[in-house]
């Protein structure tokens, strides 16, 4: 399971691709960088479109602004050789910054809904002088106040010794132009939910992957759609100039029953394209991956620190547990049957984690970013609350229910598909609620059903009050009514509540006997590949 914590000067700050130095950069003797800030413009710096000034800055008045696929910004410096330095700079959005060193380029991605500090440290080796740049990584950003640091010199690490195992940076996505509308910049993009993925329907599509420069390439990570339901065949070749291919995995299958990551190992070789050939899956035509990884050695290595921890390094100091220590194995096990926590005005045992009192602020305050893939091991009749954002009273803000009810009323799919709202036929309907801004109620969305023993992948962002809940394919957008000091909680909070007629069970010593009477026996949701972000204002 992937899960991050990380933590800055502010309350509390959980991260995806990024390192944060601290919230202000100190080294030692510093290198001159032509308008580091970009208030002359682009004067001092190569700039390639799409690329602009930017009026939102972190010091001054402008930054530079990169928008889109081969968008970057570079200028070369002068260094001593054999020094160990740090690159900084401050990004707001996404982006990749980054020195190139006698063609060894060292990078770290980072950013976030405010300018963040993002760093990365390099030995200068024979050079005397060394080209630093930013580029675009999968979403706009912004890049300002540089700074190039020395910290003493050091014997260098032979940068032409190929060795390790590295997630190497891919500089772009193509295929041979035949997907639905899900195109293959989708599988780059750090984005885990499925709506963000490549689809192409038929034997032989490809998707290539071009790396920028060429590197020594060992194994692909991938992330297949539906890859917990279906098994994905296919081919992988490589090539140094996108005309002379290399096959090094024929034949290649994943497991059919992983929602996450799969490692597929390939016969090592020097390449700057990597190629997968689609020979469809188990169950049709089409071949379809959510996000692509290569690893391998030389070239252009991401040096983003992996923000990803195993449950059992997972930082619980900021949460408060409503029942055991959730985490097993690689996995968060949430039971509520099991833990029969109570808490006060509650409507059925427990088996969650909750942000902390002193952590909670109000949604126009923060940005959050939630997502999981959720495993449902449920009895016919159960309905549970997953997760949300509560208000500091019992308010809803956000919640997100799988439920075999007869509960109706919801906004059907994009796709038009209604609830089943039939109780107790082992139909689960998977659907959020949202607090409308203006306090007159809440508004019910569909986003698909399921049966116990399936999987789907769910995924929430708080932009400032602007929430937006992905699943199933489906995404659904409000600005919320909210409160002072809002949390989220995720986990199983099992209603006592009858699923034919939706009335509550009040007492929670009759809760026991109710489930026993509906037959509830099972009460179990696993989740994986946690992935968490919070940036207080």
């Amino acid at each position: 399971m992937n899960i991050s914590t990380r933590k800055t000067s502010l309350s509390f700050v959980v991260g995806t691709a990024l390192t944060l130095a601290s919230t202000s950069f100190v080294y030692g003797d510093s290198v001159a960088i032509d308008n580091p800030g970009f208030e002359s413009g682009f004067d001092g710096w190569a700039d390639t479109d799409p690329s602009a000034v930017s009026g939102n800055a972190y010091a001054g008045s402008s930054s530079a602004k990169i928008s889109g696929t081969g968008g970057k910004v570079e200028q070369y410096v002068d260094v001593t050789p054999n020094t160990d330095y740090t690159l900084s700079a401050y990004v707001k959005g996404i982006g990749k910054i980054g020195a190139d060193v006698n063609g060894t380029r060292f990078n770290r991605t980072g950013g976030g809904s405010d300018f963040e500090p993002v760093s990365v440290s390099f030995n200068s080796g024979s050079a005397t002088s060394v080209k630093i740049y930013a580029n675009y990584y999968g979403g706009e950003g912004r890049f300002d106040n540089f700074t190039l640091e020395s910290s003493g010199s050091t014997t260098p690490t032979d940068n032409g010794t190929c060795s390790g195992n590295n997630n190497l940076s891919i500089s772009t996505a193509t295929d041979n132009g035949t997907n639905d509308g899900h195109g293959p910049l989708n599988t780059i993009d750090n984005d885990l939910t499925d709506e963000s993925r490549w689809s192409s329907n038929g034997t032989g599509k490809t998707i290539t992957y071009d790396l920028g420069e060429v590197a020594t390439v060992k194994e692909l990570q991938v992330k297949w759609f539906k890859g917990s339901t279906r098994s994905s065949f296919f081919n992988v070749h490589t090539s140094t100039n996108n005309s002379n291919w290399n096959a090094v995995l024929l034949s290649g299958a994943s497991s059919g029953s992983s929602s996450g990551y799969e490692t597929h190992d390939v016969t090592d070789s020097d390449a700057r394209y990597v190629r997968i050939t689609g020979l469809e899956n188990s169950a049709n035509t089409w071949n379809s991956i959510v996000e692509t990884n290569i690893y391998g050695c030389g070239g252009d290595i991401d040096d983003t620190t992996d923000p990803t921890t195993t449950p059992t390094d997972f930082d619980m100091s900021d949460w408060d547990m409503e029942g055991a220590d959730p985490r097993v194995g690689d996995t968060m096990e949430f039971d509520a049957l099991r833990e029969q926590h109570v808490t006060p005005n509650g409507n059925g045992w427990r088996h969650e984690l909750k942000i902390k009192e002193e952590k909670r602020v109000a949604m126009t305050a923060v940005y959050e970013d939630f997502q999981a893939n959720i495993k449902v091991e449920m009895s016919d009749g159960s309905k549970a609350i997953v997760a949300q954002h509560h208000a500091s009273d019992t308010g809803t803000i956000m919640k997100l229910y799988v439920s075999d009810t007869s509960e109706s009323g919801f906004t059907p799919t994009s796709a038009g598909v209604e609830s089943d709202s039939v109780a107790s036929n082992g139909i689960f309907d998977v659907f959020v609620r949202l607090a409308r801004e203006d306090g007159s109620g809440e508004d019910k969305q569909l986003l698909g059903t399921m049966i116990s023993g399936q999987d789907f992948d769910f995924r929430v962002v708080n932009d400032h009050g602007y929430v937006t809940v992905w699943a199933f394919g489906e995404s659904f957008s409000r600005t919320i009514e909210d409160s002072t000091e809002s949390y989220l909680k995720f986990g199983n909070y099992l209603q006592a509540q009858d699923p034919e007629t939706g009335e509550d069970v009040e007492d929670s010593s009759d809760w026991a006997a109710f489930y026993a009477s509906e037959g509830i026996t099972e009460s179990l949701l696993t989740f994986s590949n946690i992935g968490y972000i919070r940036n207080e204002d």
